[in-house]
C-alpha cells in the first residue's frame, strides 16, 4: 500500500496539471489517494483561476480515490500545508507531499 499524496495548490493550474499528469504515470497509482488542497483567492483576480483548479481537481481520475478539501480564506501557504498534513496524518500513519509543480517519474511512488 503506497503513501497517500497531498498536493497543495493555489494559482498555477498548468503546473498542477502536469504534476497530475506525471503522477498519474506512476506504477501504483490506482492504490494510492490523492488529497488535494486548494487555499483561497486572495484576489478577486485569482477567483477564476481557483474554480478552475478546483474544478480540474474534480475530475482527476486513475487513483484509489481523490479528496478536494478547498478553502474559502486565503490561508497562505505556510498554513495551508501545516493543516493538510495534519488532515492526512490524522487518518493515515504516513503522506507524501507534493508541491503543484513536481514532474515525477514512474518508479517515484515505489521510492522507500
Amino acid at each position: 500500500m503506497h503513501a497517500p499524496i497531498a498536493i497543495f495548490t493555489y494559482n498555477r493550474p498548468d503546473h498542477f496539471m502536469e504534476t497530475v499528469a506525471h503522477l498519474q504515470k506512476n506504477k501504483g497509482v490506482e492504490e494510492t489517494e490523492l488529497f488535494v488542497f486548494s487555499d483561497g483567492a486572495k484576489t478577486d483576480r485569482d477567483k477564476e483561476i481557483v474554480s478552475g483548479i478546483r474544478e480540474f481537481a474534480g475530475s482527476i481520475q486513475g487513483f484509489k480515490n481523490v479528496t478536494l478539501i478547498s478553502s474559502d480564506l486565503n490561508m497562505g501557504l505556510k498554513a495551508s500545508v501545516r493543516k493538510g498534513i495534519s488532515h492526512v496524518l490524522s487518518m493515515h500513519q504516513q503522506i507524501i507531499v507534493v508541491e503543484d509543480d513536481i514532474c515525477s517519474n514512474v518508479n517515484f511512488l515505489d521510492y522507500h
